[in-house]
């Protein structure tokens, strides 16, 4: 059943859930369009995606996992303490795109498989997700429509339009957010259809051996631009900070990027991928072969973040793979 939220109505709608969760939204930072969480409806910008995906709020850049300390137990003798550090606090995404639900569902087949990670699931398991239809002019480095989007993901779906929004329920969880004072049930379904993009690719298989590597890795400056931006890149280094005592301390996950050189680096200095075309090659690889492998899908959702920060101009994944390819 869709219902229809006026446009009238929004304000009072995020007024409503700001009372009981953390609303996270689209707003204009310095010029770019970021998820922050809000203070007001008056920040949230609907009408394009943003710079940055929302991963950072199911895989935070940096987070703590546990801190441990030697404690002694009731017969004196000393034992290993760990103390995990959850955070349980209940969120709201509203605006996502549908290749950032994308991205999210393909993050859970890596983060929710065989062993699963008790910190991305807790986050993961707290955060309704509110998705909306975006449109053809929201970015001309899109090419999504190259996807098949799965229709899963998200507890409510947005559709903008002249009234305000027409919205469709997914989960248990997206019925409960519907207020039926300020919903009215709506004649008109939501469409889901993804908008055609300009940019097209042609293949999701990509030539491991070709001649045409070399020509866009030499213009690679290794500044993970690429894996910064992606919403699928969620390769990660643990460190240990321990305390003066060296019998308590922290240990933190922090985002790592296959661009790097220091990504391979292991003892004896020795790094596995030292050249910029093998650094280059096993993102696309990964994208587009390695998670095929394991998952059945490829990882790339077309939003085009990593074309629009690309410093030189060798991102474009449909350009790059079709001439790979060929």
């Amino acid at each position: 059943m869709a219902y229809l939220l006026k446009k009238e109505d929004f304000p009072l709608f995020v007024k409503l859930l700001m009372k009981s969760y953390d609303v996270i939204a689209p707003i204009k930072k310095k010029g770019l369009y970021v998820y922050s969480e809000i203070k007001s409806h008056k920040e949230i910008k609907l009408d394009k995606n943003t710079y940055y995906p929302p991963k950072k709020f199911f895989l935070p850049k940096k987070e703590e996992l546990f801190d441990y300390k030697k404690k002694k137990n009731l017969l004196g003798t000393k034992k290993d303490v760990i103390d995990p550090i959850y955070q349980n606090r209940k969120k709201i995404i509203l605006g996502m795109r549908m290749c950032d639900v994308s991205a999210v569902n393909k993050m859970d087949n890596f983060y929710l498989s065989d062993i699963e990670d008790p910190y991305y699931k807790d986050r993961r398991e707290n955060t309704f997700i509110l998705a909306m239809k975006c449109n053809t002019e929201e970015n001309d480095n899109c090419f999504c429509s190259s996807f098949e989007h799965k229709d899963t993901g998200y507890d409510l779906f947005f559709e903008k339009t002249d009234e305000g929004f027409i919205v469709d329920v997914s989960t248990a969880k997206g019925k409960d957010l519907i207020d039926k004072k300020i919903f009215k049930a709506s004649v008109r379904e939501v469409n889901k259809d993804l908008p055609v993009c300009n940019k097209k690719l042609e293949t999701k298989d990509v030539a491991k051996d070709s001649t045409n590597w070399e020509k866009y890795a030499q213009k690679c400056l290794s500044c993970s631009a690429c894996n910064i931006v992606c919403p699928t890149c969620g390769c990660f280094d643990i460190k240990d900070y321990p305390n003066l005592d060296l019998k308590s301390g922290k240990r933190f996950r922090i985002w790592d990027y296959c661009q790097s050189a220091d990504y391979t680096r292991v003892a004896g200095n020795h790094i596995f991928r030292q050249g910029r075309v093998e650094r280059f090659k096993h993102r696309l690889l990964c994208k587009f072969k390695y998670f095929k492998e394991n998952f059945n899908e490829a990882t790339c959702t077309g939003c085009g973040r990593c074309i629009t920060v690309c410093p030189t101009d060798i991102c474009d994944i449909p350009e790059v793979i079709n001439d790979i390819n060929k």
